[in-house]
């Protein structure tokens, strides 16, 4: 099912003008396993999406670096959270992006069991937030994440944001290029780590949109620099989707 249901999608200008057209290539979903629309908890909006067991993920055929066109590419990969479990002997997955299974090609974020928030890229663990960092018990509430990646040529520097506070920040290498990269939304590869819980407003941008502290944004638009908005709109206990309602195109 396609997310960007057009390669000429219009953004919006400052002032709320209708800006030029940007180029995109359409973003699939290529694989939605047991997710469903969820009016019970939102962040913005009237729903989210639910995913609350191994069997629930939600796979994009998005491939970041190609997308981007640079393995040194800037972007920035953000959400709201909603987990209901938390610290139950086992990690829960927020995102992957990977190609063969090659470490050289994967990053991810998860809720570490007993260490807390931690990225990966590329071999090296850019920082954990330990579970008094994040506020201890966070379960039931609402809370953005993001993970923002800014090169200076060759030099990355990656920093994790908990609730707009910059937590962690370490210098990460360049990830490998693989044309089967993709990204994975609530679980790690084989099902495992699944998210337990609501996501809202995912997004994915080529652009380091927070370079400090900033205050977490209750709402996203498709700018141009965004390469996949998922909204999460839709009747409750919906489990198909597509792009009616969940990408921000202003049609």
């Amino acid at each position: 099912m396609a997310i960007l249901n057009s390669t000429v999608i219009p953004y919006l200008e400052a002032g709320g003008g209708p800006g030029p057209g940007v180029d995109r290539e359409q973003t699939f979903i290529t694989s939605n396993q047991n997710t469903e629309i969820d009016t019970s908890a939102s962040k913005s909006g009237s729903s989210s999406i639910l995913m609350n067991s191994s069997s629930n993920w939600i796979d994009t055929d998005l491939n970041i670096l190609a997308y981007a066109g640079s393995q040194t590419t800037d972007f920035t990969i953000e959400a709201w959270l909603y987990p209901t479990v938390q610290q139950t002997g086992i990690n829960r997955g927020v995102f992957e992006h990977i190609g063969s299974g090659d470490y050289n090609t994967r990053m991810f974020m998860h809720l570490h069991n007993s260490s807390g928030l931690r990225v990966y890229y590329k071999g090296i663990t850019v920082g954990y937030v330990t579970w008094n960092d994040l506020g201890g018990t966070i379960t039931n509430a609402w809370h953005h994440v993001a993970f923002v990646l800014k090169y200076t040529g060759s030099t990355g520097i990656g920093s994790l944001y908990w609730n707009g506070e910059l937590k962690n920040s370490a210098t990460v290498g360049i990830l490998a290029q693989n044309s089967s990269s993709y990204l994975r939304i609530g679980s790690l590869i084989g099902s495992s780590q699944p998210w337990g819980g609501n996501m809202d407003m995912f997004r994915v941008s080529k652009v380091a949109r927070y370079t400090g502290n900033f205050t977490p944004p209750t709402s996203m638009t498709n700018d141009e620099d965004t390469m996949l908005l998922l909204q999460f709109e839709g009747a409750d206990g919906a489990t198909s989707i597509s792009s009616s309602g969940y990408l921000d195109d202003y049609q």
